[in-house]
């Protein structure tokens, strides 16, 4: 299972923390936002991987992060 999370983590991080960059313009706040996504990515990775929509479950929870900070 880890080396499909790591397989993902290179394919979505970039992506994940660009928008959330852009969303903040703030490299930490955007730096947060991305390592608290995919962090909790990880923690559903038994659920989500089998999902074609993993990625922008982690995306939108990396914005939704960034709404409340």
């Amino acid at each position: 299972m880890a080396a499909n999370f790591d397989g993902f983590c290179k394919s979505e991080y970039a992506s994940v923390y660009r928008a959330a960059f852009a969303f903040t313009g703030d490299k930490d706040a955007a730096l947060d936002a991305t390592q608290e996504a995919v962090s909790r990515g990880f923690a559903r990775w038994a659920r989500l991987s089998r999902e074609p929509w993993a990625g922008g479950w982690v995306m939108t929870t990396a914005l939704n992060l960034c709404r409340g900070s």
